[in-house]
């Protein structure tokens, strides 16, 4: 009897390769996987969008980290099934070393985890570098590069990226959440979970009806002027004031109930951050600050190639004796 196997075999490289910081506190090699199930027909639209949001989530970490570093190189890789006509652009395919299923980011049909905001998901604690950040494709096709809201996307994106690189967490509470709650008492007053370095204006609501916090959704939303908040970026990115994390002494709250808090045993975000392996190779070179101008990061569009398969057919005598 002729035995036939079919194997299917990948060709990518994984190790080895993965988002890289050079010496001049730029990070390369960042990998942005479009998932296979996210179609093709708004192709043309998404990358458009994605890569003005990549663009200006650069500017915002490199902000929020005062220009130590700052996410300088990226791939997109599409699925094997987009078509360059829909795209309207030139794709070519990737190399080997492009990391397909071991990518950075991840843009996704929808969010597996019900959020229609970038996640990054952190198996490792903190201080440790996460495992990927998931973007719904709904979220960067509703993103308008005129609105004020494409701020607060890149922020939001900008935060994310930190999350991933550093391992620090939220620096707010969640509505309905045991561990980090939305809100907590001090001196006898209910205040919002979060950082910041002084007081913010806003009022507590549940869709668009005011509620009492601790009732079932009720959120805080800044609302007023609130032009005097400078952080941090974990908690307020909606805020055109707040661009980068509180250090220690700013925080007026001390040690309320974030994430952050909680996970990384009452050090701020920025401590985490400036404790880092990152940045503890910039101090070893003494890079100081970089010059913020022309730091437009490079942005290569690939797509990934096709499965191969092999067939593979043994003969040998003793199969023929049993045939």
């Amino acid at each position: 009897m002729m035995l036939m196997t079919i194997l299917t075999v990948s060709v990518m490289i994984y190790q080895g390769f993965c988002m890289k910081l050079n010496e001049d506190g730029e990070y390369s090699q960042i990998t942005v996987k479009i998932d296979d199930d996210v179609p093709d027909d708004n192709c043309e639209e998404l990358l458009d969008n994605l890569k003005a949001l990549l663009t200006q989530t650069s500017s915002s970490v490199g902000v929020a980290l005062s220009w130590s570093a700052w996410p300088g190189q990226y791939t997109v890789v599409l699925p094997y099934h987009w078509r360059e006509d829909k795209c309207r652009v030139s794709i070519m395919p990737a190399k080997g070393l492009t990391r397909y299923k071991t990518a950075d980011m991840v843009v996704q049909s929808h969010s597996p985890y019900g959020v229609p905001t970038p996640l990054t998901l952190q198996s490792r604690g903190c201080g440790n570098r996460g495992d990927m950040i998931s973007i719904p494709q709904q979220f960067i096709l509703a993103t308008n590069r005129t609105s004020p809201a494409f701020s607060t996307n890149s922020k939001l994106m900008a935060h994310q990226f930190v999350k991933l690189r550093f391992g620090i967490f939220d620096e707010r509470g969640f509505a309905g959440d045991p561990l980090y709650p939305s809100h907590y008492t001090s001196h006898g007053e209910i205040l919002p979970t979060g950082v910041s370095n002084t007081r913010v204006s806003g009022t507590w609501l549940s869709g668009q009806t005011p509620c009492r916090p601790g009732t079932e959704g009720c959120v805080f939303h800044p609302h007023g002027d609130n032009s005097h908040v400078q952080c941090s970026l974990g908690f307020l990115p909606s805020l055109p004031s707040v661009q980068s994390y509180c250090r220690h002494h700013q925080d007026i709250a001390g040690m309320a109930p974030t994430k952050q808090n909680v996970l990384c045993g009452g050090k701020s975000a920025l401590e985490v951050i400036e404790e880092s392996d990152d940045y503890a190779m910039l101090q070893k070179l003494n890079i100081g600050k970089v010059n913020r101008s022309d730091k437009t990061p490079s942005i290569q569009i690939v797509k990934e190639q096709p499965p191969k398969y092999i067939l593979l057919l043994e003969i040998t005598s003793s199969m023929a004796d049993n045939d």
